[in-house]
């Protein structure tokens, strides 16, 4: 039973180092800290983040928001180009509404299922 409480401070005394690790980084609002301790889902990612130096997790959390970012533009031009195809197809293979309407939203499912890693 006190290894249990024993770990449970740990992790606490963790948790709270991570936010006090990344309050500490100059040049980020409070907005970018939130969505950085996000970032940090699991122990071995806040044991990695604890062990850089300051510059280096400013320069991390920078990497991962072009990272994000990089993936919402994959994610758009890939949507724009399908959309794109279903307009021509659909009026080459005169398909109703009712399935291209259809089609769009298996994709959508099937974009928002690979980038959430649901497959």
């Amino acid at each position: 039973m006190s290894n249990l409480m024993e770990k449970r401070e740990r992790y606490q005394e963790r948790k709270g180092n991570i936010w006090s690790v990344i309050k500490e980084i100059p040049n980020l609002d409070d907005r970018t800290r939130y969505m950085a301790v996000d970032l940090l889902d699991t122990n071995a990612k806040k044991d990695f983040f604890l062990m850089l130096s300051i510059k280096e997790r400013s320069y991390w959390i920078k990497y991962k928001f072009e990272q994000y970012y990089f993936d919402v533009i994959l994610i758009a031009l890939d949507f724009s180009i399908f959309f794109y195809n279903l307009v021509v197809y659909e009026h080459m293979l005169n398909l109703s509404n009712y399935i291209v309407l259809v089609l769009f939203w298996l994709y959508l499912i099937e974009v928002f299922a690979l980038y959430f890693g649901c497959v």
